[in-house]
């Protein structure tokens, strides 16, 4: 239940397995959140998010080489990102050929958006970084920037550097995302390896970049893939196990087990009350959402040299 990345790997690695699957899709098209729509004025297709991926992201790169589309999509052989301040100040955050961390030493050395003290500051709150256990309990209980400012971090600190990798990666600000998610994209994508921080972007739209081969990658798998088929309802018997799924107009879908990929807020609307009165699913209304807002520009003429950048 549910087509968006989750659904489509969870299928894909099923049927890989010999499963028959079927998988239903409330949408039109695969690929849920990472999806295109026709701009009218323009003709051309707008993404949904612009996207980027990084070498850390293991997972995706390997499924996007299994439904073929591997080079759809561009990755940096090096790190290279433009940071530039509004003052016109630019500086860069970029690798060289050597073991992680110290693949980043010259570009934090010469990066001009911090001074001397404050990288020195940044050094211990590196260090202090690779030794924290970011599985801790408490550390989804604070924010990164609180576990950053607990750690000698300066504003200047947190918003010229350690903000560049968190806004990025996680798309939302350091002050909003807990300490835990940002010691992953430090520990991850900084210090595992030299090339797990590399930048990617689809270089096709999101639906020729996912969506529509993933569709085709699936049916060859002999995935049945029901679109415009949302699941409305599940039937439990006895021990609180599926007994079948209700989607579409009506259609009863049976099966020897069921995998749920629809969004958290869905889910519970899809089971009879009293199971989704009970824990977990009862605490799934505490959740929030964080939406990413974006704003497409079309220029009348070339403004910059590299592929993108990130404004202080």
């Amino acid at each position: 239940m549910g087509g968006g990345l989750a659904g489509i790997a969870a299928a894909s690695r099923l049927a890989e397995a010999g499963w028959k699957v079927t998988l239903a899709e409330a949408r039109s098209s695969l690929g849920g959140r990472v999806f295109s729509f026709p701009d009218p004025q323009s003709g051309r297709d707008l993404d949904n998010g612009q996207h980027v991926i990084v070498g850390a992201c293991h997972n995706l790169i390997d499924f996007l080489g299994r439904i073929g589309v591997r080079q759809r999509w561009h990755l940096q052989p090096r790190l290279d990102v433009p940071v530039h301040a509004r003052s016109g100040r630019r500086g860069r955050l970029y690798g060289v050929p050597a073991p992680a961390p110290a693949h980043l030493l010259p570009a934090f050395v010469s990066y001009p958006h911090l001074g001397l003290l404050d990288k020195l500051k940044a050094v211990r709150g590196l260090m202090a970084a690779m030794l924290t256990d970011r599985k801790s309990e408490h550390l989804e209980e604070i924010t990164f920037y609180q576990w950053l400012r607990s750690h000698g971090q300066s504003e200047r600190n947190i918003d010229n550097l350690w903000n560049v990798l968190i806004e990025g990666t996680l798309n939302d600000n350091i002050r909003d995302v807990s300490a835990a998610m940002g010691l992953m994209i430090v520990q991850d994508g900084m210090i595992r390896g030299r090339h797990e921080a590399n930048v990617g972007y689809p270089r096709v739209s999101l639906g020729d970049a996912i969506g529509r081969p993933a569709q085709g990658y699936l049916r060859d798998l002999g995935v049945d893939v029901l679109l415009g088929c949302p699941a409305r309802a599940m039937q439990m018997g006895q021990n609180q196990r599926v007994e079948n799924v209700t989607v579409g107009s009506g259609r009863i879908i049976s099966a020897d087990a069921y995998v749920s990929a629809v969004p958290f807020w869905t889910l519970p609307n899809l089971l009879p009350d009293q199971l989704a009165g009970l824990p977990p699913f009862s605490t799934l209304s505490g959740l929030q959402t964080s939406p990413i807002v974006n704003v497409h520009l079309r220029y009348g003429r070339q403004v910059m040299t590299g592929d993108f950048l990130y404004l202080l």
